[in-house]
């Protein structure tokens, strides 16, 4: 059994499993010395609390599961021989796999009661730790002993001033001390002052210090520098103020000259198209009216001189739409006269005569005198597309189409561009540019010539681009080369637009900007990670919406080009993008149309239907249909108020690589080298034909 005074058998002390102290022992006659601390039980600590090896307090007990006795880990580790250690009691042998730490024996061990250390004093005549009733009376677990002991007033310190000459002072001793100490140093001591005194002394030496009014004078010059600095960045701030409002103002003005130039670009461009087609029905009524002239004189002198009364001249037809000058329907004489000579006029009731078709068909041509059948898109009345004819000529893949006014331009991947005009679908191809791109540094063994991917016009210039890394603007009067901007871009040019004087190009990471009259580069768009193959402006062109894999990126339209948005998307790469005044419309490599809110960015939903990528986008003049193109050579119509899919047409044999919406026109582009042409019908008249 241990001794009273807490030691067992040769001062043996006692420690925790996970002695709190956390430290070493050792043994000493009268007490335990933990961290070199001595350890004082209230109560001697039992026998089953002891190492059967060091014969001390159990520290970290682990328990033999072979012979079930408790020893400290570390005197097993220390009796250990090549892993295998002996129970001094059984012999019974043991490894660190069969030793498992003894919990509940090391809590007994931890809620043992020890006395303070600052309660204790060392007895050297009886060579043992004793009481010091002068001392901490405080008695403890020996798992909260440290705890105690950090904080307990009987805590020995020494004197912050002068440890080595004041000594050391009990923890509540030690403020009073300090208040009268006659080894306090002058503040100024950290700066070279050696002056020491009490306290009074020290202050009244303070006020004379030459180190204090050296740093009075320094301290007035840093208060004036920060007065200087504060004044600096008031000023600072106030430029930068000014500075942003007139950068604002800046750009105010800039955004009004580009919608102002934009608008005079759109009415001269309306004005453009209002003479062409006034040219062309002027013509055709001159025509018509002479070969009228023609057939009446071919009939009886009388005969005709009351067919020419009653029916007038077809410039009085046209100019009625489509009304007789003597009443709401031609007469049976009329309708005779009319189609013994080959020519017939369709005619309606005068009540439905604002939305029906009055048509003058001669040797297989047709004038339409209704209103554009392109307002049915906007009135979403039933319509079909029907395809109306094909456009041949090209030798490969067609990549892209382009249009203004009346002349529609292709292009395909052997460098050759074709124009068409679409007022006159019957005349075929009306000019041809071939091998378009023939300089390049690349090497391109899979393309014997080099590849026209992009294609834009303004109606003055025609820009073509590819993977010669080349722009070329084209006259659009005589189609000659006005300019060339070689190496353009690292990679493959995919894309052009055109807004004003500005012309955007994009590339592997890049989105460029030239000047469209001398091609000269303006600005390169920053942030980009890949390949920007989609570019759309809004219906307003006041915004750029790029489209790259996972990413939409929206820009300003007009200089400095800033980032405005970013909006990520998860669907892939994005092939082809289109925006109306409610969506962002996505064509991606996972065939699907993701549309996503104009205003918000927020993703609404998918449109699912194709069964390859989607790789061409176009809107309705109104934006409330979609035309998708895909790789599965399929053109989809969609109702985006319905978001379900409208008609489908199918009449490519390959991939749809670029679509073109002119008002009740429709082209497609594919790799089967042909251009299908598409024309919008009311849906009781493309039923009836």
């Amino acid at each position: 059994m241990a001794s009273g005074n807490g030691v067992g058998p040769g001062g043996r002390g006692d420690l925790s499993a996970e002695d709190n102290s956390g430290g070493s022992f050792q043994a000493m006659p009268g007490g335990l010395m933990i961290d070199e601390k001595p350890v004082k039980f209230v109560n001697p600590p039992l026998d089953t609390q002891l190492c059967l090896f060091c014969k001390v307090v159990l520290k970290d007990p682990v328990l033999s599961i072979r012979c079930g006795h408790t020893f400290c880990r570390a005197c097993c580790e220390a009796h250990m021989v090549e892993n295998v250690g002996k129970c001094p009691v059984d012999g019974i042998e043991f490894t660190k796999e069969t030793l498992v730490v003894n919990v509940a024996l090391a809590s007994q061990i931890g809620s043992l009661l020890v006395r303070c250390r600052y309660g204790l004093k060392n007895d050297e005549a009886r060579g043992e730790w004793s009481v010091d009733r002068r001392g901490c009376p405080q008695t403890m677990r020996l798992s909260e002993r440290h705890e105690h002991e950090s904080v307990c007033d009987f805590a020995t310190l020494p004197c912050p001033n002068d440890k080595d000459n004041c000594g050391v002072f009990a923890r509540k001793e030690l403020l009073t001390h300090v208040e009268k100490c006659p080894r306090t140093p002058c503040p100024n001591a950290d700066k070279g002052c050696k002056f020491r005194g009490d306290p009074e002394a020290v202050t009244q030496h303070h006020r004379v210090c030459s180190l204090s009014l050296e740093l009075s004078s320094a301290d007035k010059v840093r208060e004036a520098l920060s007065k200087l600095l504060d004044s600096h960045q008031e000023l600072q701030t106030r430029h930068n103020r000014l500075k942003r409002d007139f950068d604002q103002r800046a750009v105010e003005h800039q955004n009004e000259r580009q919608a102002w130039l934009q608008e005079r670009q759109s009415i001269l461009s309306q004005l453009s198209d209002t003479q062409h087609d006034l040219q062309q029905v002027s013509e055709r009524c001159s025509e018509l009216e002479h070969r009228l002239d023609g057939m009446m004189k071919a009939l009886p002198s009388g005969y005709r001189m009351r067919s020419r009364d009653s029916v007038g001249s077809v410039q009085a037809l046209v100019e009625n739409g489509g009304a007789s000058s003597y009443g709401t329907s031609p007469s049976l004489t009329h309708r005779s006269v009319l189609e013994e000579s080959g020519v017939t006029v369709e005619r309606r009731s005068s009540a439905s005569r604002g939305r029906t078709t009055n048509a003058l068909q001669s040797g297989g041509a047709a004038v339409h005198l209704q209103r554009p059948l392109a307002a049915y898109w906007e009135r979403q009345m039933p319509f079909k597309f029907k395809c109306i004819g094909t456009f041949k000529g090209h030798s490969h893949t067609v990549w892209k189409l382009t249009s203004h006014s009346s002349t529609l331009y292709s292009a395909d991947g052997k460098g050759t561009i074709k124009v068409w005009d679409m007022n006159n679908l019957l005349r075929g191809c009306v000019h041809t540019i071939p091998s378009a791109h023939t300089e390049s540094k690349r090497d391109l063994p899979d393309f014997p010539s080099l590849q026209i991917l992009a294609m834009a016009t303004n109606g003055e210039y025609l820009f073509t681009a590819g993977s010669d890394l080349s722009i070329i603007s084209w006259d659009c009067k005589t189609l000659k080369k006005a300019n060339v901007a070689k190496d353009a871009h690292d990679d493959d040019i995919d894309c052009l637009e055109i807004i004003g004087d500005f012309l955007f190009s994009t590339s592997h990471s890049k989105i460029k900007v030239w000047d469209t009259l001398s091609l000269q580069h303006r600005h390169t768009m920053q942030g980009l990670h890949h390949r920007v193959r989609a570019l759309a402006f809004d219906r307003k062109r006041e915004r750029l919406y790029s489209g790259s894999h996972n990413m939409i990126h929206v820009w300003d339209s007009v200089e400095p080009f800033g980032l405005l948005a970013r909006i990520d998307t998860k669907f892939g790469s994005i092939y082809s993008i289109a925006v109306t005044k409610d969506y962002i419309a996505t064509g991606t490599y996972n065939r699907n149309v993701h549309l996503y809110d104009i205003e918000t960015h927020t993703y609404r939903h998918a449109l699912s239907g194709h069964l390859g990528a989607v790789a061409a986008l176009s809107t309705s003049p109104t934006g409330s249909f979609l035309v998708t193109g895909s790789h599965d050579s399929t053109i989809q119509i969609w109702d985006l108020e319905k978001a379900l899919p409208y008609q489908i047409l199918q009449r490519h044999e390959s991939c749809v690589n670029t679509i073109l919406v002119r008002n009740d026109l429709l082209f497609s582009g594919s790799d089967d080298k042909e251009i299908k042409v598409f024309k919008l019908f009311r849906q009781q008249d493309y039923s009836a034909s």
